[in-house]
């Protein structure tokens, strides 16, 4: 029997009625998909939650699978079938007056743009991706994540105070951060705007210090993790990653940046525990400048490689960075490590001063090492 005789008439005269609807609704907001979308029935770009509502509800009379579209959705989601929608007329933003301050925001706002409001008044996200430049608030909620400022905040879900869903039939609600996984799984449910936690940010401090190879650099780390040292962000980046961003040196560099109000607290043992693994660290322009380049490579013209990602306990760490080369070849690596005793690896092929995306028997080779030591694939999702 063939495909076109599978079809069954019902499903088609439902899709017809659907898009009729939505064109009458949405006009030049409903569009055709792209032939590379997968089979897509339609791309819809709503104005405010109240339209949202009426997606949610019209997808799940029609017996439709509606699929929320962010600035980077995740290579090989299946839209076959799915009603698609963007959010790039959904950039609302409401700032509170001080730095600490909750933040409300629509799904559409790109990370790196609320980022940079929100240093203008002295304020910062407590965790934002590292992808932040060319991904949306809303694509990273329905993912969860960890990312910048997970070493003292943890996981993205951590630090919402509220999400504000249209569900199944078009009903609209708050959910706490800690609920969302739940609220993810519901048919038709879709984020259209959140309340998120921030933190003052004037006084942060970024520091960077260099390691000849794995076994010192992990040491750091452990010890820096034991000792509780009150840092905000600690991220990691391999030789082949630390040079496609400009350094110089063939060296392993453990960077981040704390708030200056804990100096006093801070660098005592930071440098304490670094100069015990025979660390050596980096001059404050120098620290500067790898700080700067932490989104590396997002935002890249042309739009960045997809990383190979996955999630290891900390005592993991030593092992996949040493075995790298031999099990997979030059990959240039990224890590950024979370209060809960875990780190976050992205992958990328390195070569000609560049990263690329990794080849799918790299990607199962580095998971594989990821599994030897307890970790697994990274897919934006708390345990």
């Amino acid at each position: 029997m063939s495909q076109k005789e599978d079809r069954d008439p019902m499903s088609d005269v439902r899709q017809r009625g659907l898009l009729e609807e939505l064109r009458a609704r949405f006009g030049d907001r409903c569009k055709a998909p792209p032939d590379d979308t997968g089979g897509a029935l339609a791309i819809v770009s709503p104005i405010d939650a109240s339209e949202v509502e009426f997606l949610a509800e019209i997808a799940h009379r029609s017996e439709v699978r509606i699929l929320p579209v962010g600035a980077s959705t995740v290579p090989g989601t299946d839209t076959s079938g799915a009603l698609l929608v963007t959010f790039d007329l959904m950039r609302g933003m409401s700032l509170g007056e001080r730095p600490e301050d909750t933040v409300e925001v629509e799904p559409g706002v790109p990370w790196i743009q609320l980022e940079d409001h929100l240093q203008q008044r002295g304020a910062s996200l407590r965790v934002y991706p590292t992808s932040a430049p060319q991904t949306t608030v809303g694509g990273w909620l329905h993912l969860d994540g960890m990312g910048v400022g997970s070493y003292e905040f943890g996981w993205l879900s951590e630090n919402v105070a509220s999400v504000e869903i249209a569900g199944p039939g078009g009903t609209r609600r708050r959910v706490g951060g800690r609920e969302l996984a739940s609220a993810r799984g519901e048919e038709a449910a879709i984020i259209v705007s959140a309340t998120l936690e921030t933190r003052p940010s004037a006084g942060d401090v970024p520091f960077a210090v260099a390691f000849d190879g794995p076994k010192g650099l992990t040491g750091a780390v452990r010890e820096i993790a034991s000792r509780g040292v009150p840092l905000w962000h600690l991220g990691l980046a391999n030789a082949p990653m630390v040079r496609a961003v400009g350094h110089p040196e063939d060296e392993q560099i453990l960077y981040g940046a704390y708030p200056g109000e804990r100096s006093s607290e801070t660098e005592g043992a930071l440098w304490e525990a670094v100069a015990r693994h025979d660390g050596r660290p980096l001059p404050a322009a120098d620290a500067h400048r790898i700080w700067g380049s932490r989104f590396y490579p997002s935002g890249v013209a042309g739009g960045a490689p997809y990383p190979g990602s996955v999630l290891l306990p900390l005592e993991g760490l030593e092992y996949v960075l040493s075995q790298t080369g031999s099990r997979l070849g030059t990959v240039a690596l990224q890590g950024s490590v979370s209060r809960t005793g875990e780190v976050l690896l992205l992958a990328f092929g390195h070569g000609a001063g560049d990263v690329s995306e990794l080849g799918p028997s790299e990607k199962r080779a580095l998971l594989d090492m990821a599994r030897e030591q307890g970790g697994r694939e990274y897919r934006g999702e708390p345990g």
